[in-house]
């Protein structure tokens, strides 16, 4: 999927942009800031990485973003220098490679992504995150669920944006209930595969017992939704 980022005749507020700049300023390294994604974030993009040598911008759905994984593994890297400083668009983390932590609140149960907690908690980089009216951090020595709570906040700062916030429809992949219905499109796509294979002739016995088995996780998916 990729983002627009063409001009828009709709006005768009400078605040988010204005306190990242403010933060770059005086930012060292080690730092992981969470911001929406906006037309006016995805414009300041080039203006940020051209002002800040060592920041590393995670945004999987914008063309030369990092996904999670790269920046981990600069992370892990013993040859990096110096650690990056990391703007993270979590809205756009929602896939289930990097939105795996089921939580609830408020009565809705949704997916969360992991790249803030290990980030923060495993490589002690200091978190802040946008939540509406300027950037907020976990409190000292927090436990994973601080973190998440964090990003609910986030997440409700991004729903306040209203039609700016280009990242509302994706939003939808981090149910449960879709994450069943992903899955199941792609059980019986499989099975379509391994059938058309041996249409014209017997299915081979390595072959009948894996539709056998696509067979089950199938069941076990549908009786997994109707049970939630």
């Amino acid at each position: 999927m990729g983002l627009s980022q063409k001009a828009t005749d709709k006005p768009l507020p400078c605040s988010i942009c204005t306190a990242m700049e403010l933060e770059l300023a005086r930012s060292d390294i080690r730092q992981v800031y969470v911001i929406p994604t906006t037309q006016m974030t995805l414009d300041a993009i080039p203006k940020w990485m051209e002002s800040t040598a060592r920041l590393a911008v995670v945004a999987p759905s914008v063309a030369g973003g990092l996904t999670p994984e790269k920046l981990l593994e600069q992370l892990k890297s013993p040859d990096t220098v110096q650690t990056p400083i990391a703007v993270v668009f979590s809205d756009q983390l929602v896939s289930p490679v990097h939105a795996p932590l089921l939580v609830e609140h408020l009565g809705t149960t949704q997916y969360l992504p992991a790249l803030e907690v290990v980030a923060h908690l495993n490589y002690g980089l200091d978190l802040r995150v946008w939540v509406g009216d300027g950037f907020d951090m976990p409190p000292p020595e927090c436990a994973p669920a601080d973190v998440l709570r964090l990003l609910l906040r986030y997440q409700a700062g991004c729903q306040a944006l209203g039609d700016r916030w280009l990242m509302r429809e994706s939003q939808e992949t981090r149910s449960p209930a879709n994450r069943v219905n992903q899955a199941r499109r792609r059980l019986r796509l499989l099975h379509s595969l391994v059938m058309h294979e041996f249409q014209d002739s017997p299915l081979p016995a390595d072959y009948r017992s894996i539709v056998s088995r696509i067979g089950r996780m199938h069941k076990h998916l549908v009786d997994s939704a109707r049970a939630a």
